[in-house]
């Protein structure tokens, strides 16, 4: 069992503990010598790690993506703290991958709870019903949908992010419906956006692989999420007697295009209402959880107002919210803000 975490490491300490390989290096000092600088990480953040000695030997018995075992000490350089190796090797003991990855942050059953009762409020369509109820009664798909990030690193990136977005996502869905339903209702059906939400990303569970590390698998690589999605939806699709072929249409272009723009590595654009509302949702979505992602860093570790330079963006984040003064409560009484207003 882990014991000792990033987040409680503090300077001038011995260490003897287990934790992930982010990345490995091979450097050379002033004087020529080999030194080994290591990212060492845990599913509470990353530490800098540093080999002097024997650097040759211990090189030879870790790789990136091991979970090693390391000695060392703790210190302070430029005012960030750092490990100074004594040791370091692979553990080849068996440890809870959970330990190593940004955790889950909401519960499988409470997940779970919430997509039902989402499908239960809002599904009435027999087909998508049972579209829906081919997925959820798959175990193996179910399992992984729950565990997989939702990316490596841009937004959602910790076990079960990919379920928590695709919730998050299927809400703003059932909002915007409702809104856009009132005008234009009988442009679009607001149960395929629903079901295009919940499927949009699943595909990610073969794109994704999080056993070692969060990192593509090949066919990731090779394929891409929206075109394993699309692969898996229809499968089960032609599953289904009597499948609607207008409806499987819809669907698997909701799939297809909610990546929104062809330079975002979508194969098309949004062609349908359904397929809109859900691309941005999405898009905000993850944009939202990663903008607040690098928003509470800086907050829990400075003073700073702004973020760095966020490469991804092209821009720096404004850190600081403004906080609403509110009326007192004696003040509290029914604003009539267009009583004056001359129809």
């Amino acid at each position: 069992m882990k014991e000792i975490f990033v987040k409680d490491l503090s300077s001038g300490k011995r260490i003897q503990g287990v934790f992930f390989v982010k990345n490995k290096v091979m450097a050379i000092d002033r004087q020529g010598k080999p030194y080994l600088i290591v990212l060492l990480s845990d599913k509470t953040g990353d530490v800098e790690a540093r080999l002097w000695e024997n650097v040759e030997h211990f090189s030879k018995l870790f790789e990136v993506n091991d979970v090693v075992m390391i000695d060392g000490w703790t210190q302070t350089y430029q005012g960030k703290l750092q490990i100074k190796l004594i040791k370091i090797m692979r553990s080849e003991e068996e440890w809870n991958f959970e330990d190593f990855f940004p955790g889950r942050r909401r519960e499988k059953k409470e997940l779970i709870r919430e997509f039902n009762a989402l499908f239960n409020m809002y599904l009435r369509d027999v087909y998508l019903i049972e579209l829906v109820d081919l997925f959820l009664k798959d175990q193996d798909f179910m399992e992984k949908f729950l565990t997989v990030p939702a990316a490596k690193s841009l937004h959602h990136a910790y076990i079960g992010g990919l379920a928590e977005h695709t919730l998050s996502v299927m809400k703003a869905v059932v909002k915007l419906s409702e809104h856009y339903r009132r005008f234009y209702g009988e442009s679009f059906n607001h149960e395929v956006a629903l079901v295009g939400a919940f499927l949009h990303d699943v595909g990610k569970i073969k794109e994704l692989s999080y056993e070692k590390s969060f990192n593509y698998t090949d066919e990731g690589r090779l394929l891409g999420h929206i075109i394993q999605g699309i692969q898996m939806v229809d499968e089960k699709i032609k599953s289904i007697k009597g499948f609607p072929e207008l409806l499987r249409l819809h669907i698997l272009h909701i799939i297809a295009s909610h990546h929104g723009n062809y330079e975002f590595g979508s194969p098309k654009r949004p062609k349908t209402i359904e397929a809109l509302i859900v691309h941005y949702a999405d898009d905000l979505d993850s944009k939202i959880e990663s903008f607040h992602s690098h928003m509470k860093e800086i907050r829990d570790t400075s003073d700073d107002r702004w973020t760095g330079y966020l490469k991804h963006y092209d821009r720096f984040l404004f850190v600081e919210p403004y906080e609403s003064s509110e009326l007192e409560p004696s003040e509290s009484t029914q604003l009539e803000f267009f009583s004056d207003f001359d129809e």
